[in-house]
């Protein structure tokens, strides 16, 4: 069978749209963004489109930094890495599809629109941070809920349970590494909204009671171990040493 050179043009060209499509999206565990929304619009001078319904919901942490998401025209570089760390942005890990998700100023959002190979920025907001087992818990029991707070930076730890505490809730533990610090709380599921706006904080989830092994035993280094979900669900499990 042969077909014209216009059907064939055709083809390519709704072959090509579908192909873009499918990279149009930023899927977070709670949510899928579609980044060609009409909320988005175009900034002066550049070829990104900015949502700026979502930054305006934004806050910003002790520090003056917000979380955004930006998503690149293809793949993630180490010269995307690089760009985004010249601005001032701090990268926090991959988002599919070709999207970082990034600690900045909210002075730097003009910059960050203006790198070329930026095709949308929004902001992270509070809805993209709470685990979709959230909805079922707080339906079934609207009283105290035991959470896992995962939290941007160790020196945002004290802002959060500051938090929780004039939320009505109680700090059950915590734990620190190198760049990210973990809570374990007991909360109102009505606190949940507000908890999860905090620009501090990055992630919540249900808190689920650990399943003692008899291997545990024998390996002293996990025996205090708490292994919790970070970077919204959508990358590796971490694990974060608690003490006490």
């Amino acid at each position: 069978m042969r077909f014209s050179q216009g059907v064939t043009v055709q083809v390519l060209a709704v072959l090509s749209c579908l192909a873009w499509n499918t990279e149009a999206s930023i899927r977070l565990r709670s949510r899928t963004i579609d980044t060609e929304s009409a909320y988005s619009v175009r900034t002066l001078g550049s070829n990104a489109f900015v949502d700026n319904n979502s930054l305006r919901e934004l806050r910003t942490t002790a520090d003056g930094r917000s979380a955004y998401l930006v998503q690149f025209e293809g793949p993630v570089t180490a010269e995307n890495q690089q760009q985004l760390i010249e601005i001032g942005a701090m990268p926090e890990g991959y988002v599919p599809d070709n999207a970082q998700i990034i600690l900045l100023h909210p002075d730097g959002v003009d910059a960050l629109a203006d790198i070329k190979s930026v095709r949308w920025v929004g902001g992270y907001q509070a809805e993209d941070k709470r685990s979709p087992e959230l909805a079922l818990s707080g339906s079934v029991r609207a009283s105290d809920i035991e959470v896992i707070l995962c939290v941007w930076r160790p020196a945002y730890l004290k802002a959060v349970m500051d938090a929780v505490m004039l939320a009505g809730g109680m700090t059950v533990e915590s734990g620190v590494c190198f760049r990210r610090a973990t809570l374990r709380v007991k909360v109102s599921s009505t606190a949940l909204n507000e908890l999860s706006a905090l620009a501090e904080v990055e992630w919540i989830e249900p808190y689920v009671q650990p399943e003692l092994m008899n291997n545990v035993a024998l390996d002293a280094d996990h025996a205090n171990v708490l292994v919790v979900r970070t970077n919204r669900g959508v990358e590796r499990l971490r694990t974060i040493h608690c003490h006490g």
